[in-house]
Parts: C-alpha cells; sequence; structure tokens
C-alpha cells in the first residue's frame, strides 16, 4: 500500500499536518494524545477521547510503515514511531 497523493499534499502533510500533531498533542507524562488543540498548539481541554487516541496511533503507525524505505530520515521515522507507541501503551 502506498499514499497516492500530490506531492503538494504529502509535502503539507509531512512539513505541516504531522509536525503540529507531533509536537502539540503528544501527552508525555501520561500516555496518549491530547485531543483539544488551538490553531497554535495550545491545549485547552485535557479530555481524551477514543477515537483519536486510536487515529493517532494509526497514523503514526501508517506513516512509518508508508515512508520508511523511502528516503524519509531515520529521525523522522523513529519519531513517529515513538509517537505511535506513547497512545499504543
Amino acid at each position: 500500500f502506498s499514499l497516492h497523493i500530490s506531492k503538494e499534499w504529502q509535502t503539507d502533510l509531512i512539513e505541516r499536518v504531522v509536525p503540529f500533531w507531533l509536537n502539540h498533542s503528544l501527552d508525555k507524562k501520561n500516555g496518549g494524545y491530547y485531543t483539544a488543540l488551538d490553531e497554535d498548539g495550545s491545549i485547552y481541554d485535557t479530555d481524551k477521547y477514543l477515537w483519536l487516541q486510536g487515529r493517532e496511533v494509526f497514523t503514526f503507525s501508517k506513516l512509518v510503515n508508508t515512508f520508511c524505505e523511502g528516503g524519509m530520515p531515520l529521525k523522522t521515522i523513529n519519531q513517529w514511531a515513538q509517537a505511535a507507541k506513547i497512545g499504543a501503551e
């Protein structure tokens, strides 16, 4: 399976969308992900919803599996894998 999306969308996903969630949604203290984020990434509600927990685990795992052999830097792949693990444990 591969992502059949335009180069523009892929660039936006990798350079803007994923880093936003990676930088702002991870709850490194308690595990899982914060779901209620403002546009600047600030958390406005600490309630966590199961549907987004599963979605983020899936998304970060899918990114690892899709891009691990596509020339993506190993550091980035490892960040995504760690992010998936935070939600899965």
